[in-house]
């Protein structure tokens, strides 16, 4: 695959690793943005603090965690992040990943395009960095074209520049495609080592993410709409509704609140990781209050953020009689 078919897919794969960029690798970075339309180049990635006010400006919101979530997921088009810092922490790039994965199923608002700096190499053999090198759909590792022509330079981005392709430029550290539901993540490993298998779900991981349904369940039976509420990431927004956080809570609230009382029976449960930070589950859902009862199957995309692990997404997959 070719980078620029690559750079195309952005949208749909979410999270891209450049390796070995081409010297000067500032130039190359300056070509990578000259192809993506709406990309955001973040150069420090050393608080928290600046990170966020970095996006707040660029976004036109508040620089406070809960706006700038807003801002992403009510973004209209993809807004590439483009990482490229001898800056870097890894609470910011959790931060960042984080943002990629609090978005509609299908693609991303937010994906991130991380290239290889030197600073970057040390985190990735951190525990809760390689967690993070777990979610990475594509890495691709420039290389040299032939063995005696010498380290890619700038005249071949020059090249690029001018429309000419860098495929036979680019080998690939890992590449592979998932199961239809995203059930599998590449790892980036050097071709002299063995492929460690990804764990994507602790067994940990299981059991929180099984007690964060149930909570949403038993909330729902009992009415609570504050414990109910919490189930969800800060300003959901709902799949398939052209409806903004604030028409969500006043339709959803109304419905949960108003009957007598609810059942509510859930059936077959089926997690399926999409990568370390995000699950789909599906169920069988079975709901009755007194005027109305139905029987569904039913999915729910949940993402792990610093409070635990929260529903991102639902909907229903099909009615049964």
């Amino acid at each position: 695959m070719e980078l620029d078919a690559t750079l195309e897919q952005l949208q749909q794969l979410g999270l891209v690793y450049l390796r070995r960029l081409p010297q000067p690798a500032s130039l190359f970075c300056d070509v990578i943005l000259g192809r993506l339309t709406h990309a955001i180049l973040l150069t420090d990635l050393s608080s928290l603090e600046l990170i966020q006010a970095q996006l707040a400006q660029q976004l036109e919101c508040e620089a406070s965690a809960a706006a700038i979530l807003r801002a992403v997921k009510s973004l209209k088009q993809p807004r590439v992040l483009v990482i490229y810092s001898d800056k870097v922490v890894l609470p910011v790039l959790e931060y960042l990943f984080q943002l990629s994965a609090v978005s509609d199923t299908g693609c991303s608002h937010l994906p991130l395009l991380v290239l290889e700096t030197a600073v970057l190499r040390p985190l990735w053999q951190t525990e809760a960095g390689a967690c993070l090198l777990q979610r990475f759909a594509v890495s691709l590792t420039i290389t040299q074209p032939t063995a005696n022509t010498g380290t890619v330079t700038a005249a071949v981005v020059a090249l690029f520049l001018a429309g000419a392709s860098l495929g036979y430029l680019v080998g690939w550290s890992d590449w592979g495609k998932g199961q239809p539901e995203g059930s599998q993540s590449l790892v980036i490993v050097d071709p002299n080592t063995a492929k460690p298998e990804p764990v994507l779900m602790t067994v940990q991981d299981q059991r929180q993410v099984r007690q964060t349904i149930e909570g949403w369940r038993q909330a729902w039976e009992q009415q609570d709409w504050g414990a109910y509420e919490s189930c969800y990431v800060s300003y959901y927004l709902p799949l398939d509704d052209d409806l903004s956080h604030e028409q969500w809570v006043s339709w959803r609230r109304a419905r949960l609140e108003r009957p007598d009382w609810i059942r509510v029976n859930i059936s077959e449960i089926r997690l399926m990781p999409l990568d370390h930070y995000q699950v789909r589950v599906t169920f069988r859902q079975a709901y009755a209050a007194p005027d109305y009862r139905d029987t569904a199957f039913k999915e729910l995309y949940l993402v792990r953020l610093a409070e635990g692990w929260r529903i991102n997404a639902e909907r229903s997959l099909r009615a049964l009689k």
